[in-house]
């Protein structure tokens, strides 16, 4: 009686060891999934650059010459595996500002994508860059605005305001080539074939000439009043301050999902596999004593 009341002791034992590893180990997977979990990927603040780095700004316009190459970077903490793309448009336009820039051509595009592990890159369109007037937009996705099937829609102004997620704009005139007049054609000169013959000249007839009068033949006219000078009317020049509806772009970038990607994630995957196999090796030990415990209780069990 003694003897067996001491198995079935050790044998709830090893049965508490086995679901103390076990809930141990469940525990520590349950807290690697919900840190995982709790990370979001938001928006987070980015700097761009037209000197290739040497000076940063969040401004939202861009003043002087086209910039067609411009670095970029993302600041602030940025979530492991969270994503951010951020694209470099040019356009062709036929005005200098936002309200003349009429009819827009899309000339050339380059995107990149930033990550904790990349948060800086550079963009270049210098290769599209528009000849006369143009507009130039810096944005924060990946889509491309060219206006064909798939893609979004060019820019226009008041109807079409894009590139959306604006994070700074140019308009303006590159150096514009001016028209050279045509050259006039000189009409064709038909010359004779045949010399013309000429003919008898007739003696002149003189008529009498009539004596000179005093009168004059014509009245004077009277002075003609000058009217008096209408000032010209000024041609209306085109608008280029930073007014009204000029869209004015934000230094803030958006992630390309609201959860970081764990699969590429180094930590928190590594994190999930390292307390997956902690638990797992609880359990097998957890066993191991059980299986150990059952044995030795067995050995001792007299024969009947």
């Amino acid at each position: 009686m003694q003897r067996s009341t001491i198995k079935r002791s050790v044998l709830r034992s090893a049965v508490s060891v086995v679901s103390v590893s076990g809930l141990a180990g469940l525990s520590i997977v349950g807290l690697g999934a919900g840190q995982a979990m709790a990370e979001s990927c938001g928006q987070v603040r980015i700097e761009h650059s037209t000197d290739g780095g040497a000076n940063w700004t969040t401004h939202g316009r861009y003043t002087g010459g086209a910039p067609t190459t411009i670095s970029v970077r993302l600041s602030g903490n940025i979530t492991e595996g969270c994503e951010y793309p951020v694209s470099l448009a040019s356009y062709s336009a036929e005005g200098p500002s936002w309200e003349t820039s009429g009819l827009q051509g899309f000339l050339g595009w380059d995107t990149t994508v930033l990550t904790s592990e990349t948060p800086e890159d550079t963009l270049d369109v210098s290769a599209y860059a528009p000849s006369c007037f143009g507009q130039i937009d810096l944005y924060g996705n990946g889509t491309r605005y060219d206006g064909t099937d798939g893609n979004g829609a060019l820019p226009h102004f008041p109807d079409s305001p894009t590139p959306t997620n604006l994070i700074a704009a140019w308009n303006g005139e590159a150096p514009c080539e001016p028209e050279t007049p045509e050259e006039p054609t000189e009409p064709p000169t038909d010359e004779p074939t045949d010399e013309p013959t000429e003919e008898p000249s007739e003696p002149p007839t003189e008529e009498p000439s009539e004596p000179p009068t005093d009168e004059p033949t014509e009245e004077p006219t009277e002075p003609a009043e000058e009217e008096p000078e209408v000032p010209a009317t000024p041609v209306p020049v085109p608008d280029t301050e930073l007014e009204g509806e000029v869209p004015v772009g934000e230094p803030i970038a958006l992630p390309a999902s609201e959860t970081p990607d764990l699969a590429e994630t180094g930590g928190n995957g590594s994190q999930l596999t390292l307390f997956a196999s902690v638990g797992a090796g609880l359990l097998v030990l957890g066993g191991g004593a059980a299986f150990f415990a059952k044995r030795r209780g067995g050995g001792n069990t007299p024969a009947a």
